[in-house]
């Protein structure tokens, strides 16, 4: 991974996928920067937002999480993993009526998909 990041500096994917394979290993704040330099590289990348998002989850910071899937959602209105994921969280913290209206849009969007609700 960071060979390939060697090889192409400013390939966005490269670093997110870095950023997941660190945070799979547990080293959450190389993960967080590893995917905010995919972000920094493509501003509207979604599934880095996303990824940032589920590693600020883990390390608990669950305000920047709602933010980082938010902005995922800003990038790619028809993502229903970040409407899930944000509708986790904020039943998480108690805001089911926030809640709702992300995971029905995200049976809607995985409906248009064809995938399953």
């Amino acid at each position: 991974m960071r060979q390939e990041i060697r090889l192409r500096p400013n390939t966005p994917a490269s670093y997110n996928n870095l950023g997941s394979v660190l945070q799979q290993q547990g080293r959450l704040a190389d993960a967080i920067a590893a995917h905010r330099r995919a972000i920094e590289l493509n501003p509207n990348y979604a599934e880095a937002f996303l990824a940032l998002g589920n590693a600020l989850r883990q390390q608990g910071d669950l305000e920047r999480a709602v933010g980082s899937y938010r902005s995922a959602i800003a990038a790619r209105r028809d993502y229903p993993e970040a409407h899930n994921n944000i509708g986790v969280l904020l039943q998480m913290q108690g805001r089911l009526d926030r809640r709702q209206q992300h995971i029905a849009r995200r049976s809607r969007y995985d409906r248009l998909r064809g995938g399953r609700v």
